[in-house]
């Protein structure tokens, strides 16, 4: 199958993972898809019930130590100190749509710390759902800030299916709903070292032409160095 065959050519020793159905899916994925299709095998495999309630899961699979790995999936807007899109929403309803899946993975001498989220998707008017996003975008800042004393000099990385694009045709977008990341430099977007705007993207919908990029690597100023 296709992913099998992309993930072959990458040839990453993580892979973030989103839309996995559930661990015996993600299992079944490496067992019959990867290893026939002759990629190397990737013995520690992380997935946890997530929001969505449909399978749409967010997962790991790595060849490096994973040395902790935990759900956000029950944090709320109240937890996060994030207000809420809406007046109506309740602080103590659940903030990620899907889930945001921390793990520390062992990298030589250095534990490098994922974030592997799955955004809540656009849907036919972006900006209807942007709140949401925007909040989701908050919240893992949060957790990061939370977690390390200077975030800055930490090694961190948020990826996946943000599901927000700041540039859309190589056209910056500065409304997108993922600037509480960027802000005050927070994160660096990995993929700006393309020198292209134009072949930034990871998402093309053929119907009206257009090249976009919901997915994202963003990381700490110091794993960005």
């Amino acid at each position: 199958m296709l992913s099998a065959r992309l993930i072959k050519d990458a040839n990453a020793d993580i892979v973030a993972l989103q839309e996995v159905y559930d661990r015996f899916a993600l299992d079944a994925f490496h067992d019959q898809a990867l290893l026939p299709a002759g990629v190397a095998p990737y013995p520690h495999r992380v997935l946890f019930d997530g929001n969505d309630g449909r399978g749409f899961d967010v997962a790991l699979l790595s060849r490096l130590p994973i040395l902790a790995a935990h759900s956000h999936a029950q944090a709320s807007f109240a937890e996060l100190d994030v207000a809420v899109p809406d007046l109506s929403w309740d602080p103590n309803e659940r903030i990620f749509r899907r889930d945001c899946l921390e793990a520390d993975i062992a990298v030589g001498a250095e534990t490098l710390t994922l974030f592997v989220c799955h955004f809540k998707a656009m849907g036919r008017v972006r900006a209807e759902t942007r709140d949401v996003r925007l909040a989701e975008a908050s919240a893992v800042r949060r957790l990061i800030e939370r977690r390390f004393e200077d975030p800055s000099e930490a090694l961190w990385m948020i990826l996946g299916d943000l599901n927000d694009h700041v540039e859309r045709d190589g056209v910056a977008e500065p409304e997108h709903a993922l600037r509480p990341l960027f802000k005050d430099g927070f994160a660096v977007d990995l993929m700006t070292r393309i020198p292209d705007p134009r072949e930034r993207w990871t998402y093309h919908y053929a119907p009206l032409d257009i090249y976009a990029r919901p997915d994202h690597l963003l990381v700490s100023p110091a794993l960005a160095a």
